[in-house]
């Protein structure tokens, strides 16, 4: 039997869970990078960084009119990372995505404004990309080599956890609780670069989120197979206002 302790009495700028949690998410095999709303680096309320809470490297934004901001108690009463479509942040430390590998977004999209809106991303060109993003059309999607490899039904403005993975040649994804239908994707489609958060690539004025976000992560391996740590990243989820079906 698994126990998970959760902090109630919890206010802004403050861990949402009791540390165990915290504690376990780094230290899980494979975590690679978590990126949290309440630790950005600000200037006013302009985000200039975040800092990988598992080591010191860092998505950043030197251009001031390219940054997001943080706006506070969005996520029941936790901040959120606000972005417009074209604020981005974007690392400098290559991230493994061309093979197994798992990434977490949790936050929402605010509306049908683009035609993708990409909320996190690994990118080397325009055709090697790995990345959770919204689509018009009402979709929330999980993108490999520019294709979408899993696609759910979203509604405009809602939390959501998304915990979407790469195993062997396949593409899986799970939205609050709920399993997406599996996809396939053929070799070397994945990428090895910099992570960029709230954009289809570190440069670009098109394809991001338009909506906010409270974390961003990236493990190696297949997180998905571990059913109790897909329960705790849940868990977690449900302190910031995610629903679980």
């Amino acid at each position: 039997m698994s126990i998970i302790t959760i902090n109630r009495a919890f206010g802004p700028n403050t861990l949402p869970v009791a540390q165990p949690i915290r504690d376990r998410i780094i230290g899980y095999a494979g975590f690679s990078h978590w990126f949290r709303a309440d630790t950005a680096t600000l200037s006013g309320t302009a985000v200039t960084a975040m800092t990988n809470l598992g080591a010191s490297d860092t998505v950043e934004q030197a251009t001031s009119g390219a940054r997001p901001t943080q706006t506070a108690d969005l996520f029941e009463g936790q901040p959120g990372i606000v972005f417009d479509g074209v604020r981005r942040l974007a690392g400098s430390v290559n991230f493994n995505a061309d093979g197994d590998h798992t990434q977490v977004f949790i936050g929402y999209s605010d509306g049908d404004t683009t035609t993708v809106q990409y909320a996190t991303n690994v990118r080397t060109d325009a055709n090697n990309q790995v990345g959770i993003n919204f689509q018009t059309g009402n979709l929330l999607r999980f993108s490999v080599g520019n294709l979408a490899r899993c696609s759910v039904a979203y509604t405009w403005g809602t939390p959501v956890c998304v915990i979407a993975s790469i195993s062997g040649t396949t593409a899986k994804m799970r939205v609050n609780g709920v399993d997406a239908t599996p996809g396939v994707i053929p070799a070397g489609a994945g990428a090895n670069a910099p992570i960029v958060l709230g954009a289809i690539s570190s440069g670009a004025t098109t394809g991001g989120l338009d909506g906010a976000m409270h974390d961003a992560m990236f493990f190696g391996g297949d997180l998905l197979a571990d059913a109790a740590f897909v329960r705790l990243i849940e868990a977690y989820a449900s302190r910031l206002g995610v629903v679980m079906a």
